[in-house]
């Protein structure tokens, strides 16, 4: 479990600072570091269930990690237009966002919703939900980010994501 969370801690870290310290803040860096960061991080929460005893937790977790690939993909190869690198990059993070909010609802509700376990999966979830939130607003065109500020909103949530996870991996209460 600790392990899995210092990678988690790392790869949103890393994901966080690729987009705040590069030169070029447009959505072409920020695609980049959204799609190693959900590369990662599913690959991580597959590991993680892949481990599990709860049968139902793992089969929910698998499903939804292959859905944000293969929405991923799908997107991916459908958007190839050059002015469709902004929508591409606001439709990823949303699923992601998606995807994160419900494996962490879910994770909250099987931990029991009242222990320190299901308290640090409903604050990532419910960092998960502002972040689709915002991006859902923007897809829909209630409201418009622009390239400097998705790429940054996504930083933020990165980096917010790295903190989480490292002070989880070094609770010494952590218990799963």
């Amino acid at each position: 479990m600790r392990n899995r969370l210092i990678a988690s801690a790392i790869f949103a870290a890393l994901a966080a600072v690729a987009i705040i310290f590069t030169r070029a803040r447009n959505f072409e860096v920020a695609l980049i570091a959204v799609l190693a960061f959900a590369t990662a991080q599913v690959a991580i929460e597959v590991l993680g269930a892949l481990k599990l005893q709860d049968r139902m937790l793992k089969g929910t977790v698998i499903r939804l990690s292959a859905s944000v690939v293969a929405l991923s993909a799908l997107f991916s190869s459908t958007l190839t237009g050059p002015n469709d690198g902004y929508r591409l990059l606001t439709m990823n993070v949303a699923i992601i966002a998606y995807a994160f909010f419900a494996i962490e609802g879910f994770k909250a509700v099987r931990a029991g919703i009242k222990t320190a376990a299901a308290r640090d999966h409903i604050t990532l979830g419910g960092l998960n939900l502002v972040v689709l939130v915002v991006y859902l607003l923007d897809i829909m065109g209630n409201y418009h980010l622009g390239e400097i500020p998705a790429a940054g909103i996504f930083a933020a949530y990165a980096a917010i994501v790295a903190v989480l996870s490292g002070l989880k991996a070094f609770d010494p209460k952590q218990s799963g």
